[in-house]
């Protein structure tokens, strides 16, 4: 297996000029919010508090041969064809179970234990590190309210490990390799991105919505709902995007019955106008994300709060993908390269 330089824009390739990219992969520090269905099988740790996840995703394809992982070796790991390495933020710093998609474990690896992993009350303040080591990419949340911290460093140390590529039918061979997971460049730009996943972002925030829908019945067969979805005074029949469904039963403290799929019908709460207004009794609470902060962690100066509105949107970004033997130019991303950043 050969590796590239890490923390280098030598690896920066634009597969306009050649497919000869790199291999890369995808880190989220995901935080997970309380009150419905239990991690592994829903996205709650805990009936009122949260917790935080570090999660690899990697795509083992090879878009210029268009061959990828054989099918037998891809139903025995996390996330089949793009494969996900998982492990909770804990106390000690140390995985409470295999995150590597191959050994990964729903329950020692993907049910939080409370005695291991750092939970979160609904209030606190955090202060979120993220930053290169000798063993792979540190990701650490300080609880600044109850002192408490956790940890979490992707490296074969831990667990974390590349699925060894093995692509076609006429092999069944899946094998886990262990892997420092480093960061691939040194800086932030459209150049700088993963070339197999959607938008041009290296690094970035999302609070991502759009994963919930409510339903009146679930399909006991098939999880999914058989009967009307939306919420009370805008409903209709479940459709296509009403998967994953749970039980009010099912949840760790909220008595509702929802999907979680994709909500690609945009009208699930989401897109309701129930965010964060003052009601602290029927609406949540908002969740602040502050000013980034860079070496030796002093303020930016002149931050606004809109950051110019519609005017950050900027012109529309072509970007290119390998497809086959050759290359597509997708649309996905605005792209506005401001004189005066103000963050």
């Amino acid at each position: 297996m050969n590796t590239c330089t890490p923390d280098s824009d030598s690896n920066i390739v634009d597969p306009a000029v050649s497919p000869r990219h790199p291999g890369a992969a995808f880190m989220e520090l995901q935080f997970y919010p309380p009150g419905f269905v239990q991690q592994f099988t829903g996205f709650s740790c805990d009936a009122t508090r949260w917790c935080v996840a570090l999660t690899i995703d990697s795509l083992s394809l090879d878009p210029v041969n268009g061959r990828s992982l054989n099918p037998t070796c891809q139903s025995q790991i996390l996330g089949g064809l793009e494969y996900v390495n998982f492990a909770y933020l804990t106390k000690s710093g140390v995985p409470q179970g295999p995150p590597d998609p191959l050994h990964f474990q729903f329950i020692g690896s993907g049910q939080p234990d409370p005695t291991k992993v750092l939970f979160l009350n609904p209030g606190d303040q955090a202060r979120v590190t993220m930053h290169d080591t000798a063993q792979g990419l540190l990701a650490q949340v300080d609880d600044l309210t109850t002192g408490e911290s956790g940890s979490m460093t992707a490296s074969a140390a831990n667990g974390f490990g590349q699925i060894k590529f093995a692509p076609g039918t006429g092999t069944t061979q899946c094998k886990a390799l262990p892997y420092d997971f480093h960061p691939m460049y040194s800086t932030s730009s459209p150049q700088t991105r993963v070339p197999w996943t959607a938008h041009s972002y290296n690094v970035a925030f999302s609070d991502e919505i759009g994963h919930f829908d409510f339903c009146t019945k679930i399909d006991v067969n098939t999880g999914s709902c058989s009967g009307l979805e939306g919420v009370p005074g805008d409903q209709e029949p479940a459709d296509g995007d009403d998967n994953a469904c749970f039980g009010a039963a099912q949840s760790l403290a909220l008595p509702v019955t929802g999907c979680l799929d994709t909500n690609a019908g945009f009208d699930g709460p989401s897109y309701q106008p129930v965010w964060p207004d003052g009601d602290t009794v029927h609406h949540p609470t908002a969740v602040l994300f502050s000013s980034p902060r860079t070496g030796a962690g002093s303020t930016l100066p002149n931050t606004i709060s809109d950051f110019g509105r519609n005017n950050q949107v900027g012109d529309l970004l072509a970007l290119t993908y390998t497809n086959g033997h050759g290359t597509v130019s997708v649309i996905e991303d605005y792209r506005n390269i401001m004189s005066n950043v103000p963050c």
